[in-house]
């Protein structure tokens, strides 16, 4: 999700390492200068403002997929993402029917569902505005993925029936009654990210086209790789 909302926003890369890139492709380490996603998310030293639960499984059961063998990353395909010390752009898996091998992984079938809470504290509303974005609500749809077997096509997701409750510590030491604050309407956060320019248009529809599902006319490779 951190990949995502980067690459829609004005946010630098998640670099852990690489000294050949320019200092402006580098993510800031000074507190008082970081960028929305380091913010959101966190950085060294800084605590992010959102975490996430355990999505748990509503519907559904879990079962095997045979899928192809994966392998790590190889050090020597450095070409395929930078051209020396410039970029070629971010790396994001496409949707598509999911690859047939003899590796066996637990999965769960298409049309399972699975409760997600996501907790955040004081953010602007166009930094909730680019959460939302993030997790394809937007008027841009599309699909994250999540998991290990991406490149075989497994782990698309689908965010639906979005609820977002907002309430100040103040109402909530004086309210003793404990009720749930009623849900927000989530097209204004997501207007108030487009007017802040934390959701960068081009990059959103790069994003939507690479992520759009279904994409049944695309077939995953049936080899390992």
């Amino acid at each position: 999700m951190r990949s995502i909302v980067e690459a829609i926003s004005p946010s630098a890369g998640s670099v852990a390492r690489n000294p050949d890139l320019p200092r402006e492709d580098l993510p800031n380490r000074a507190v008082d200068r970081l960028d929305v996603v380091q913010r959101l998310f966190g950085a060294q030293g800084y605590q992010g403002q959102i975490s996430f639960d355990d999505a748990m499984l509503q519907e559904g059961e879990t079962q095997i997929h045979r899928s192809v063998q994966l392998h790590p990353p190889r050090e020597n395909a450095q070409a395929a993402y930078a051209d020396g010390s410039t970029l070629k752009g971010r790396k994001f898996y496409m949707h598509g029917k999911p690859a047939r091998g003899d590796l066996p992984l637990e999965v769960c079938p298409v049309g399972s569902r699975f409760a997600l809470t996501l907790h955040f504290q004081n953010l602007a509303p166009g930094e909730l505005g680019l959460l939302l974005f993030g997790l394809g609500l937007g008027s841009t749809h599309f699909c994250p993925k999540l998991g290990g077997a991406k490149p075989a096509c497994l782990g698309t997701i689908e965010v639906t029936e979005p609820h977002v409750r907002m309430s100040t510590p103040a109402e909530r030491y004086s309210d003793f009654d404990d009720e749930a604050p009623a849900d927000a309407a989530i097209e204004p956060f997501l207007a108030e990210a487009r007017a802040r320019g934390l959701v960068l248009g081009e990059q959103l529809d790069a994003i939507a086209a690479i992520l759009r599902w279904p994409n049944d006319d695309r077939n995953c490779p049936d080899r390992s790789y």
